[in-house]
């Protein structure tokens, strides 16, 4: 059984930890960029500038999601918890408090199991890139949906 609640800047550690361990197990060869301790600050940024929500199981933060306006910036779930419906469970909350009609985001091309939970979700491909203008330099996807 999880918990979906509001994310908090003491959520911090835990969600740029879920973040590392998240993008390591894509498959997709992210490459490692920052420090964890860059990861720490960039999320608690985040945190503070974007809207989110956790997902916990048994008291433990094991998921999460922000985004801004119709943006969504990150969603990650600890990978010993994918398939569980933790991810659905975050965007679908997310949902419910957007103020949009439309939700976007990118992925990298090479991350096809996000790929696929988006589609499953009713995501469309809308424009693909060369990676020219991520941090990454990896080619990406911006993935669309209308909401009803």
């Amino acid at each position: 059984m999880h918990t979906i609640g509001q994310i908090d800047v003491e959520d911090a550690q835990n969600v740029a930890t879920i973040a590392r361990k998240g993008r390591a197990s894509t498959g997709a060869h992210i490459p490692e960029l920052h420090t964890p301790e860059e990861d720490l600050e960039f999320y608690t940024g985040a945190i503070i500038e974007s809207e989110g929500l956790v997902c916990e199981v048994d008291r433990r933060v094991v998921g999460f999601i922000l985004w801004n306006e119709d943006w969504i910036n990150h969603l990650y779930v600890l990978p010993e918890f994918h398939g569980r419906g933790i991810g659905s469970a975050l965007l679908e909350a997310a949902f419910e408090v957007m103020q949009s009609e439309v939700v976007q985001l990118w992925t990298f091309q090479a991350n096809g199991g996000a790929i696929a939970f988006y589609e499953s979700k009713g995501f469309a491909i809308v424009e693909s890139t060369d990676g020219a203008r991520n941090e990454e330099k990896m080619p990406d996807h911006r993935l669309v949906l209308v909401l009803e």
